[in-house]
């Protein structure tokens, strides 16, 4: 398998973390102009910061894997399919962060999915040139600009799309959660196999 699978992942995951972070922050400033709709909010707003956050742990994992490569050595945390398994996951997350976003700012275009299609095509591309030195980044499409009494009147029918995707990054969020403690128990079982062979005083001991 290509080395680059692990530069994609943690080029993948580390810009869509920085995404969501952006996301939440321009959103926690709409709470208080809709008091009346801010269940929906307050609920995807708390949601994409679980997910973020997620995405971040898992990014510290991913940047021991690459450093693993770069010195010509095996993945220790993740398989090759796990990996995949990652960047197919926080993929379908920044999608999710993409249609919140259009369903706030109104910027709805006709043929969604197709828009969708392309933008993480485009985002895709980035990552054959992502190093940890260049990292990707996304820019937001709404700014913390008040939102216009339009937008306001419209806000019943975006608060239950909002209740929708609020559902969909729960499941990919637990799905990530999954997989970061999976990785995260096999880099105990890693420490504990060094520790032995710290004590036995030689690698060759504790095969």
């Amino acid at each position: 398998m290509d080395p680059i699978t692990a530069l994609g992942a943690a080029g993948s995951v580390v810009g869509i973390a920085g995404f969501g972070v952006q996301l939440a922050q321009i959103l926690r400033k709409y709470l208080s102009q809709i008091w009346y709709a801010q269940e929906s909010l307050e609920a995807i707003v708390e949601e994409i910061g679980l997910t973020t956050s997620t995405l971040e742990e898992i990014y510290v994992f991913l940047e021991q894997e690459v450093d693993n490569i770069k010195h010509r050595q095996s993945l220790r945390l993740f398989s090759w399919t796990s990996l995949e398994k990652v960047k197919a996951t926080a993929d379908k997350c920044l999608v999710i962060f993409w249609r919140v976003e259009a369903t706030i700012s109104g910027n709805w275009p006709a043929a969604i999915e197709d828009h969708l299609v392309k933008k993480l095509d485009e985002f895709n591309n980035k990552l054959t040139h992502y190093s940890p030195e260049s990292p990707i980044t996304i820019h937001s499409e709404l700014t913390s600009d008040p939102l216009g009494l339009r937008d306001k009147l419209r806000w019943p029918n975006k608060a239950s799309k909002l209740d929708k995707y609020c559902k969909q990054l729960q499941r990919y969020q637990d799905n990530l959660v999954l997989l970061l403690q999976v990785v995260s128990l096999g880099q105990q079982r890693l420490k504990s196999y060094a520790a032995h062979c710290s004590v036995l005083g030689s690698t060759a001991n504790c095969i």
